[in-house]
């Protein structure tokens, strides 16, 4: 009985596969070499990489396009969580709590997104001035609008300039991504951090109003 058409087994091209194979771990190394040299050659990740300078312009002809390479995965892999943050930052009235749960939530999610996003995605976010700006673009505005809000509610003092308070949050963050890259906290635990570390600071400011209000009684 011959097979049906659906039965019929698709060989996978030996040459594509190997193809994919040494494009991701050039792309991992790339991001590897990147974090600690920002001026690393083409000719440097070739080498670490164990390919041949031909093998490797085959797949990408200079560390820009490397770049733009891990720049758009690591955009594409934290899209999602960050269109979650922006729903809660933009809503008319979110409480101090919904935003901070909501920062966490992105956190966590981000973090395993970028892990699960292929070689080089989560690395790149640390050391990528250009993908951090293209994020800033995105959150910052209604970031802003959010602390104001809280600002207004009384829970977080008009006297903190809110870019300063969006350059701590943004360094809590980028610690919490470096500690998750290098093995020392897992996505979980990185969003727990930065969740604690926000409502302490916000609980210390709501406690110090409220001495502060009691001794002029």
């Amino acid at each position: 009985m011959e097979a049906s058409f659906q039965e019929i087994p698709v060989p996978i091209s030996r040459g594509r596969a190997d193809y994919r194979a040494t494009d991701a771990r050039i792309l991992r190394v790339a991001a590897q070499a990147l974090t600690e040299d920002p001026h690393v050659s083409v000719s440097a990740i070739a080498e670490l990489a164990g390919v041949s300078r031909a093998t490797m312009y085959r797949h990408y002809s200079s560390v820009g396009t490397i770049l733009e390479v891990l720049r758009t995965r690591a955009l594409a892999a934290e899209r999602p969580a960050r269109d979650r943050l922006l729903a809660t930052l933009m809503r008319p009235e979110p409480t101090a709590v919904e935003i901070v749960s909501a920062l966490s939530t992105y956190v966590r999610d981000t973090f395993a997104a970028l892990d699960d996003g292929g070689p080089g995605p989560r690395a790149v976010v640390v050391w990528d001035p250009a993908l951090r700006a293209a994020l800033a673009t995105d959150l910052v505005p209604p970031a802003r609008q959010a602390i104001a809000r809280l600002q207004r509610q009384g829970v977080v003092s008009p006297d903190f300039d809110a870019d300063t308070l969006l350059g701590m949050l943004a360094g809590i963050l980028l610690e919490g991504l470096r500690q998750v890259t290098t093995g020392k906290l897992s996505p979980g635990d990185a969003a727990a951090l930065v969740q604690h570390t926000a409502l302490i600071g916000l609980r210390a400011r709501a406690r110090r109003d409220a001495e502060a209000a009691t001794a002029r009684m």
